[in-house]
């Protein structure tokens, strides 16, 4: 598989940008080659992030946030994410990698935890949603 930056072949794809019109990107063009894509993200107050994985036939960041295809955002807030959440992320990246290329058996494909309270910590399967416009385009692009 080949972009006109190069040879992009991978077993697993790692996506911790900073704005949806690269995940959406990402996610469209991993599909195509049915390689599975870890994405990342953090909040701008450093206070949650979230992990998911997709699979080849699992739900892509389009089903788990709807609309994230319009948004045509770039945010660079101007303050970086502090250490902790990032390190937090970075574990359950690194979980989620081995467990796609080991196949491991993982409970979750979908993580978000928030620093500030566990209340609204998760970890749940999540699935493909019937009118993603992301995944669900007979052509993906």
């Amino acid at each position: 598989m080949f972009s006109a930056g190069g040879d992009l072949t991978c077993d697993v794809a790692v996506c911790g940008v900073d704005n949806n019109s690269a995940r959406v990107t990402t996610a469209r063009y991993f599909r195509k080659w049915n390689v599975p894509v870890i994405f990342t993200a953090v909040s701008a107050d450093a206070d949650h992030g979230y992990v998911l994985i997709q699979e080849a036939d699992g739900p892509c960041v389009g089903c788990l946030f709807p609309g994230v295809d319009e948004d045509e955002l770039f945010p660079c807030p101007g303050t970086p994410a502090i250490a902790d959440i990032l390190q937090l992320m970075g574990a359950f990246v690194t979980y989620a990698i081995d467990s796609v290329v080991t196949g491991r058996t993982c409970s979750w494909n979908y993580r978000a935890a928030h620093l500030y309270s566990g209340d609204w910590d998760t970890a749940t399967i999540r699935g493909r949603k019937s009118d993603c416009r992301i995944c669900t385009r007979k052509e993906v692009q």
